[in-house]
């Protein structure tokens, strides 16, 4: 019997290559608050590009200094400098109509400052979290641009700092892309 566990541990683990990544990565875990210092870095030190993909986003405009209006600002000024910032969202119908309503009012600030926005197509839930720039840098998690998600949630987030990474996440963000509309109000 031990040998027998022994030979199917071996064959598990031979017959299932692993992946090794060739090249060195930088990750970096980002817990809770500090989510927005992270994001808007990385943001503010774009130089060609932000490709940037989730489900709740959220302007307080009776709370100008909130964390999730100053990343938006972030973009938006990151669009005025020339970077090439774009944008997919969740539109949903149904029970998270409410959240696409919400959404909506932030691609319409969005594109007055120069963001290209695209909603996400109705019978998909776009759930995922990512914001890709520069092609190398990624910061993905759980963090949802809200009030909520950027000062009260429990968030697990990661930094990483890896072009093969980016650029994986960059081909996901285009398949998103080739699903939406662009938003043209």
């Amino acid at each position: 019997m031990k040998r027998f566990f022994w030979l199917l541990f071996f064959l598990v683990f031979a017959l299932n290559p692993v992946k090794i990544q060739s090249e060195p990565v930088a990750v970096k875990v980002i817990f809770d608050k500090q989510y927005y210092p992270a994001a808007l870095k990385v943001i503010e030190e774009a130089k060609e590009s932000i490709n940037f993909a989730i489900f709740q986003i959220r302007y307080y405009p009776e709370y100008p200094q909130s964390p999730s209006n100053l990343l938006i600002d972030g973009l938006v000024l990151a669009a005025k400098r020339g970077i090439n910032v774009e944008v997919c969202l969740e539109q949903s119908k149904g029970y998270l109509q409410e959240n696409t309503l919400d959404n909506l009012k932030v691609a319409y600030k969005l594109i007055n400052g120069g963001v290209k926005v695209y909603l996400d197509n109705p019978k998909k839930t776009l759930h995922a979290k990512f914001l890709v720039v520069d092609r190398r840098l990624v910061l993905l998690g759980s963090a949802n641009w809200s009030y909520r998600s950027l000062n009260d949630n429990w968030e697990t987030n990661l930094l990483v700092d890896s072009p093969k990474i980016a650029e994986e996440l960059f081909v996901y963000f285009e398949t998103i892309k080739k699903d939406s509309k662009l938003f043209k109000p």
